[in-house]
């Protein structure tokens, strides 16, 4: 657990020097605080898209960048007098249906999160999960490497400050079962299982 949280601390060190590095933004070239606040939160989107936007960024790399995503947000959000993230965004918006499968239900997560279910009867878990992870790279959604360290296939995502868990496994009926999650910012707890509201 000291070992993640201070992998996570210099991740976050390390992203926020290399995003402040390339920044060009200046508040004097701006005549207000919030046309500055939102050159900047664009800047730093372009930035992470370009640095972790490629698909091989690992889920402490994309924690990072949330973060810095998220803050750079919020202060663009404050100076526009705009309304905070997940107020009144439809959290599954830019979400692709994955394909060839079948929606089986809706649920509410902690933290006021969102989950939605699906089925499939067809098709290799890691090849299922690559395609839905370049569906989301082209709607824009910052991935993390798939994971595979429990008995399926998964991956993390990010986008507007969302963030999103994918989860992909074998059902005991031969089936297989999608779980996709979503909350406005990211959460303390971000486990994308068939209760993800306890």
């Amino acid at each position: 657990m000291l070992r993640n949280k201070i992998v996570t601390t210099f991740a976050i060190i390390f992203i926020t020097i290399m995003l402040n590095a390339c920044a060009t933004t200046k508040r004097s070239d701006y005549d207000n605080d919030c046309d500055y606040a939102k050159a900047r939160y664009e800047e730093i989107q372009r930035s992470v898209r370009t640095y972790y936007g490629l698909g091989s960024t690992t889920v402490v790399e994309l924690a990072a960048a949330e973060r810095r995503l998220n803050k750079a947000k919020k202060e663009y959000e404050g100076a526009c007098g705009m309304k905070a993230s997940g107020d009144t965004v439809d959290l599954f918006d830019g979400v692709n249906t994955p394909p060839n499968a079948r929606f089986t239900g809706e649920s509410n997560c902690r933290e006021k999160g969102k989950k939605r279910d699906y089925e499939m009867t067809a098709g290799e878990t890691i090849e299922i999960t690559r395609h839905y992870k370049s569906l989301l790279n082209g709607s824009g959604w910052f991935t993390s490497k798939i994971d595979r360290s429990f008995h399926g296939a998964g991956f993390r995502a990010t986008k507007d400050g969302r963030h999103l868990n994918f989860r992909l496994g074998d059902s005991p009926q031969g089936s297989k079962f999608m779980n996709i999650c979503v909350w406005p910012s990211v959460p303390n707890d971000d486990s994308c299982s068939e209760k993800c509201d306890k």
